[in-house]
């Protein structure tokens, strides 16, 4: 595939940096570095725009699972982050839609061919398409879907703690790679499903958000959270197209959970 003129950029990630940089460096500091990020991050590309992610308590997700990224409540942010947003908002095209993340803009762009997804964040790989992490790669490189698949189902087994995300208990990204590596492709939805029936974590006992799940339905919600959206899984009204694997015998999503 061609590659894309449109950097697509990462923009929570970018301004969290900005404003932690200026908490060490000075607030007087802060005006100049999002505008040296932005020229370094679209190196290569003739155009650029700035995705930011919806508020985290309207994150679709939470609806299916409460419990995605609430370890992240009562964090402290950087005093000058407001101040970075603005810096950004008037340089560049913002991408914002209701109840999605900035990685999910980043996903669609990239899956559709429209853009570069750009970010330092390695669960943007799981979304076929151009990307590039600017800090370790020299230049843009294409994921495949096969490539894009293997990540997504070695999300969906190992979770990913920093988004409260918790997979199958005792199942790291290299035994998750490991068992896809040794399965064809076709069956992954039903391995996985059984992971989930066979290995519950133990802390899940006392969370009661999860203990009222059966397992299907906890696989199917940490499922929901890695996924990021891919082209045509949000419509011009602002519909999500959920991605539902094949959990046979037993799959069924149900009604989603309510949030706390």
């Amino acid at each position: 595939m061609k590659q894309c003129d449109l950097a697509v950029l990462d923009g929570d990630i970018l301004v969290h940096r900005a404003a932690w940089w200026a908490e060490k460096e000075g607030i007087d500091m802060l005006e100049n570095r999002p505008h040296m990020d932005i020229d370094e991050w679209s190196k290569g590309h003739s155009k650029v725009v700035v995705a930011f992610s919806c508020s985290r308590t309207d994150n679709y997700r939470r609806d299916y699972f409460p419990l995605y990224k609430m370890n992240r409540t009562g964090r402290p942010e950087p005093e000058g982050l407001g101040y970075a947003k603005e810096i950004v908002e008037d340089r560049c095209e913002i991408l914002r839609r209701d109840r999605i993340e900035a990685d999910d803009l980043l996903g669609i762009m990239a899956s559709s061919g429209r853009g570069t997804a750009v970010s330092i964040d390695k669960d943007l790989r799981c979304v076929p398409g151009w990307h590039w992490n600017p800090e370790k790669e020299d230049e843009p490189i294409f994921v495949t879907e096969e490539q894009a698949d293997f990540w997504l189902y070695t999300q969906w087994i190992a979770g990913d703690l920093t988004d409260n995300i918790f997979g199958v208990w005792n199942h790291g990204p290299k035994k998750a790679q490991k068992i896809l590596d040794n399965s064809p492709r076709e069956d992954w939805d039903a391995i996985v499903a059984e992971l989930f029936r066979n290995n519950p974590r133990p802390e899940h006992k006392s969370i009661p958000e999860i203990e009222a799940m059966s397992p299907d339905e906890y696989a199917l919600s940490q499922a929901i959270c890695v996924r990021i959206l891919r082209e045509g899984e949000l419509d011009k009204k602002g519909e999500i197209s959920l991605w539902i694997p094949d959990l046979q015998p037993e799959a069924n999503v149900g009604s989603p959970s309510q949030s706390p």
